[in-house]
């Protein structure tokens, strides 16, 4: 996955645009899904109206706990930069009546506090998504 995301951020994948001055491989810059669009990455791994890109991010939405809240929206450079991903959650109501210096802005109970594990299954799910829908 590291190495596809380096890859993908310095441009080395030969998709899309890349084939157009080439005679003879001007088909390869078209999607054979869509037919009417340059099969870049970004419709590669979002755009496309493949099948498999489709069941691929819905069940990775799917696994998604509701107790993170709403699976995010993915774009371009939220897959590219799934490795700094972060989730915040708000503090629960119990622990809000518990705080011990509303004041502090470091202990204010309403600000969001960063969930370890929820990011790193965001991290892995988004990784791990984009990565299948190139291998296949």
């Amino acid at each position: 996955v590291r190495q596809f995301l380096y890859k993908a951020i310095q441009h080395a994948y030969r998709v899309g645009d890349f084939w157009m001055p080439i005679p003879g491989y001007e088909e390869r810059a078209l999607c054979p899904f869509c037919r009417d669009s340059s099969d870049n990455l970004d419709h590669i791994l979002l755009e496309c109206e493949s099948p498999t890109r489709k069941i691929i991010w819905l069940l990775a939405a799917d696994l998604w706990p509701d107790l993170y809240g709403p699976w995010p929206s993915v774009n371009f450079g939220t897959v590219l930069g799934c490795g700094k991903l972060s989730t915040h959650l708000p503090n629960p109501p119990d622990q809000r009546e518990q705080a011990p210096h509303p004041d502090s802005p470091s202990d204010n109970p309403d600000t969001p506090r960063p969930h370890p594990g929820a990011s790193r299954l965001l991290q892995i799910l988004i990784s791990e998504s984009m990565y299948l829908i190139w291998v296949l």
